[in-house]
């Protein structure tokens, strides 16, 4: 067995709908307050291709490592946690914790951190939802 059976299609699907999701909610439900707590000028979208290029390439580097993760314990039958319960445990240990620090470090109002909690929660959620049609 290879150590690296990686679904590329639903690497790409789980990106892009990420992606969606991701502009669903920081650019048309928060996008006014997330600007206004980020101090980034939701008219001026100078330079947001680019940026927004390069964080697709990263969410795919994540992405692929996710489902590289889940697919590894969705193999394994002897743990007794389902796939949904480890994807909170996951947010709450590895999305939380450096997204709070960022906020308080940056000293950033405290409903940016609630934006970018759940905007990182639908993200992680929208990527299990595609990946696990493909475990």
């Amino acid at each position: 067995m290879m150590i690296w059976e990686i679904n590329v299609v639903a690497v790409v699907a789980a990106t892009v709908w990420s992606a969606i999701v991701g502009f669903i909610g920081y650019g048309l439900l928060f996008m006014k307050p997330w600007a206004k707590y980020t101090g980034v000028d939701a008219n001026d979208t100078t330079g947001m291709w680019g940026k927004m290029m390069k964080e697709q390439f990263w969410n795919i580097i994540g992405i692929t490592a996710f489902y590289y993760i889940l697919k590894q314990i969705a193999i394994i039958d002897s743990i007794n946690i389902s796939l949904f319960t480890l994807i909170w445990i996951f947010w709450l240990a590895f999305m939380v914790p450096p997204i709070m620090s960022s906020n308080i470090w940056e000293k950033k109002h405290c409903n940016l951190w609630f934006i970018n909690m759940f905007g990182s929660l639908a993200y992680i959620m929208a990527a299990w939802i595609v990946l696990s049609y493909w475990l």
